[in-house]
């Protein structure tokens, strides 16, 4: 089985990041998992996407959580879901990529536990060490996620504390918005 990774990026108040950013594949076979957060007063939201090697997508999921305003919270629990799904799937092996350099921060290190989502950090860091048997935890760009933002987009929109999850084959539209990643990183 391939080398999967996962992106995790943070938007607040409905910015979605620069609509000029590229996804690529991950090549060596690795497996891309997308992961942002959308940021409303009361509602926080975040999606993921996770691509094989070559780019394609193979799982997505949307989600919104209540009542949290803490954007390092949103995105332990988006790491989390992302995590478990990839488990699910028997994914082995990944990239761990994320446009938030704090939460890079808090899954490399302790620094962040006993910070809010500090339990989140260390549940997440716990799943990679008995989960996984390769991860790497990288920085990455912020635009380099737009389909995962999209979906966050859509999480936005969801009940609070429900999970959308969506396993190869994946809906039209979560194909059309990697297909769309897929085609402007050849422009």
């Amino acid at each position: 089985m391939g080398i999967y990774s996962i992106r995790i990026g943070l938007n607040c108040c409905g910015y979605l990041g620069d609509p000029t950013g590229k996804v690529y594949p991950s090549g060596y076979g690795y497996r891309k998992i997308f992961l942002p957060v959308t940021a409303a007063p009361v509602k926080v939201a975040w999606g993921f996407i996770i691509r094989d090697d070559q780019g394609e997508g193979i799982a997505a999921g949307a989600g919104a959580l209540s009542h949290l305003h803490e954007p390092m919270c949103a995105e332990a629990e988006a790491c989390l879901n992302a995590l478990k799904i990839a488990t699910q799937l028997g994914i082995s092996r990944m990239i761990i990529e994320s446009d938030s350099a704090a939460l890079v921060q808090a899954l490399k290190t302790c620094d962040m536990d006993y910070a809010l989502g500090g339990l989140r950090f260390r549940e997440a860091r716990n799943l990679i060490n008995l989960d996984f048997l390769d991860v790497s935890i990288q920085h990455c760009k912020r635009s380099c996620n737009l389909c995962a933002h999209e979906l966050a987009r859509l999480g936005l929109n969801g009940d609070p504390n429900q999970l959308s999850v969506w396993v190869d084959p994946l809906p039209q539209f979560v194909r059309n918005l990697c297909a769309r990643d897929l085609a402007e990183q050849i422009i």
